[in-house]
């Protein structure tokens, strides 16, 4: 999940579904939102990756938590 400053969240939640952030691609040249990350749905194990500017247009106008590290 990506943070309108374009930080990420490692986990969260969004309508009963979690989320998690396993990759992160950021060249030297790359500014914040030209980084990919890759996000796994742990319900179905389905990995999708773009760049935070996208999963920031994807999640902006969904509910969600962010889950805390264990």
């Amino acid at each position: 999940m990506v943070n309108k400053d374009f930080t990420i969240v490692r986990r969260a939640e969004c309508n009963g579904v979690i989320f998690r952030v396993v990759r992160t691609d950021r060249g030297a040249g790359h500014k914040a939102m030209q980084a990919k990350d890759t996000i796994v749905n742990e319900s179905s194990g389905k990995q999708r990756t773009e760049t935070r500017a996208k999963w920031l247009a994807l999640f902006s106008n969904k509910k969600w938590k962010e889950i805390p590290e264990e």
